[in-house]
């Protein structure tokens, strides 16, 4: 019998060896062919050179070039004014690397954003999100270390023109849209001079998210004919000119002040249009985030949550009912957010310097993204840990249980605050 079950449920190595040796025949088929080998390296290192580009490199057209945004830089985190997890935060420098724009030719672009030159070298920065969780290149298959060749593709998109990259990895997420590629949609004005260039977007079959999307992006002067949808399990784009805005943000090591900086005057701008939405809610500037029936990782007392936090004049909001516009604006007139760990709390980044934003975060996850949010905007942040109440392993789905005198104990140091007190 545990013969059987060994060869109808092999081992993982097994499983390793028999996937590393498909990799070796592969690449020993394709190389036979001619297959290009494909290796990575940093966008920078391979830019063109600032000096005299001998005759044979004037006449290379797959030269990469690369415009300067901005220039290193550190920030730190503030320690959480109340946590009821004993933990270490560090409050160490975070190290900012520059951003730069590179220019692409001829640039081959995975489902998830994963970006190769014509000739052969994948872009560090394009693969980070998966480098540094040791996980498989989108779109490639790693043969050796690092050596790759591409994988087999259900389809191929040809791109005439010039395209400016807004997806990566995390891009079909709403707080990472937001924070990481929605804020690049600046250099569309800012650094090309055309309305000939299209803005290439996640694509995705969330009706909801997808509306977010062109909302976000009409907010920034983006207009809908200028957005390309691109995407699909197994797809590879093939560009003839991209523009590539290296990441702001590397999720959840670092986050850039420009993105932060971004959302902060993009909700200025909207206060700025005029009248607002008649859909707009009004709130006290207490607002408690939930998420709709449909959401996983839910508090499993929430009706008490609710009834606490509304005997303390709180808001109940529904981010994912809201258009992109209600969002900005309501977060913008916050003073005391409390909110499920989701990405719908990423819309702080619209709201003021100095609020309390009260995190309810399931037991088995660091909420470090929101920390580092938080800590850019001067916001206070308040961590509190909640046990897991269906003893689901996965974060994205366990519903947890809300201790109310901890909410109850936040709570208090949040109203007694000066910021609070002298409002």
């Amino acid at each position: 019998m545990k013969r059987l079950q060994a060869i109808f449920n092999p081992t993982k190595s097994f499983r390793l060896f028999c996937s590393r040796m498909i990799g070796v025949l592969t690449y020993l088929f394709l190389k036979r062919k001619g297959c290009r080998i494909y290796s990575v390296q940093n966008a920078q290192s391979l830019t063109k050179s600032e000096t005299a580009p001998s005759a044979s490199e004037a006449i290379n057209e797959n030269t990469i070039s690369s415009l300067p945004l901005f220039a290193t830089s550190t920030y730190v985190r503030i320690e959480p004014r109340y946590s009821n997890r004993h933990m270490l935060w560090s409050t160490e420098p975070q190290e900012v690397p520059p951003q730069y724009l590179y220019s692409i030719p001829k640039a081959i672009v995975s489902n998830l954003g994963v970006i190769s030159t014509i000739d052969g070298s994948i872009i560090a920065e394009s693969a980070e999100p998966f480098t540094t969780k040791n996980q498989a290149l989108d779109g490639f298959i790693e043969i050796a270390k690092n050596k790759y060749v591409p994988k087999g593709s259900k389809k191929i998109e040809l791109f005439h023109g010039k395209y400016l990259l807004l997806t990566n990895k995390y891009a079909g997420n709403y707080g990472h849209f937001i924070l990481e590629c929605l804020p690049n949609a600046r250099l569309a004005k800012d650094y090309t001079l055309t309305r000939n260039i299209k803005i290439v977007i996640h694509k995705t079959a969330n009706i909801t998210l997808r509306k977010s999307y062109f909302e976000a992006l009409a907010l920034t002067g983006i207009h809908e004919d200028q957005i390309v949808e691109f995407g699909g399990e197994g797809n590879i784009g093939l560009f003839e000119e991209l523009l590539y805005p290296s990441p702001l943000t590397s999720h959840p090591r670092w986050k850039s002040i420009q993105a932060v900086n971004f959302c902060t005057h993009l909700a200025r701008d909207v206060r700025a249009l005029g009248e607002p939405s008649s859909t707009e809610i009004s709130t006290s500037g207490y607002l408690y985030v939930s998420r709709g029936a449909d959401y996983k990782r839910r508090p499993a007392n929430e009706p008490e949550v609710i009834e606490f936090l509304r005997s303390h004049d709180f808001t109940i909001i529904y981010p994912e009912e809201m258009s992109v516009k209600e969002q900005i604006l309501t977060f913008s007139q916050a003073r005391i957010v409390v909110g499920i760990l989701g990405a719908a709390m990423t819309n702080i980044a619209f709201s003021p310097q100095g609020i309390h934003v009260i995190m309810l975060t399931p037991s088995n996850v660091s909420g470090y993204f929101f920390w580092d949010l938080a800590s850019l905007k001067k916001q206070s942040y308040y961590a509190i840990f909640c046990q897991i109440s269906n003893n689901e392993k996965d974060y994205g789905n366990a519903e947890f249980y809300v201790d109310i005198n901890e909410l109850k104990e936040a709570l208090s140091i949040a109203l007694h605050s000066p910021e609070i007190q002298t409002h």
